[in-house]
């Protein structure tokens, strides 16, 4: 049998099958066909539909954690923790501790005042342990949010220094350094006012004599006799 005929004999094959085997098989099998068609579609239509729903829900993360950080956000703790509670996205909730950080800095810098900032009453001391424990937690609970980590780190070295925890501010500069990039020539002008800082300013010996302590004495002139 030369290839010309095997040729044939194929043709021939397919057309007897799609004159009589694909009838049979739609007859057969159509309506499972059909249903896995449409299950299909179904599946395409609902992941598009849940991918929209998440594409939105970051937006609103994102709008609402513009509005919370902004100077005219009254309270912006209770909204950054709502934000962290609400929305399961490490970008967003890692900027929100950012934020939580700041926002007590913020108010120490501003004086503490016995009123109130923007909505909460807090004393210098528990500000600063509060802007340390959000800048902490990004540092530890994020490791993938670089950009979120160095900005905690230089948050945190100015917590400490507020507090006068030279060791741990120094700690924060020389990873920041060690990491480059953002962040990194400042972290080092800071880490050498550091140093200048807790350096204690010695005085030398006096080059001028002290003054005396003994009263001066005059004498008196000698009596002539008469």
């Amino acid at each position: 049998m030369d290839h010309e005929q095997k040729t044939e004999l194929k043709q021939n094959d397919l057309a007897n099958w799609l004159q009589y085997g694909l009838p049979m098989f739609i007859r057969n099998y159509g309506s499972y066909l059909l249903l896995a068609i449409a299950l299909a579609i179904l599946g395409y239509q609902l992941w598009a539909m849940y991918e929209r729903r998440q594409a939105a829900a970051l937006q609103d993360a994102w709008t609402q954690l513009a509005e919370a950080a902004s100077e005219t956000a009254d309270n912006p703790p209770a909204k950054l923790k709502a934000i962290i509670n609400n929305f399961d996205n490490k970008a967003v909730q890692a900027q929100a501790f950012v934020k939580l950080g700041n926002f007590y800095l913020q108010s120490v810098i501003a004086g503490s005042p016995v009123d109130g900032y923007r909505g909460v009453k807090i004393n210098k001391d528990d500000a600063l342990e509060e802007a340390a424990k959000a800048f902490t937690r990004v540092i530890n609970e994020f490791p993938e949010q670089t950009l979120a980590i160095k900005t905690a780190r230089m948050g945190l070295a100015s917590t400490e220094e507020s507090r006068r925890n030279w060791d741990a501010a120094k700690k924060q500069y020389e990873s920041l350094i060690q990491a480059g990039g953002l962040f990194g020539d400042e972290a080092t002008t800071r880490l050498k006012r550091l140093e200048d800082i807790r350096t204690p300013v010695s005085f030398g010996p006096s080059t001028t004599p002290p003054a005396t302590t003994r009263a001066t004495t005059t004498t008196a002139p000698a009596t002539q006799g008469k």
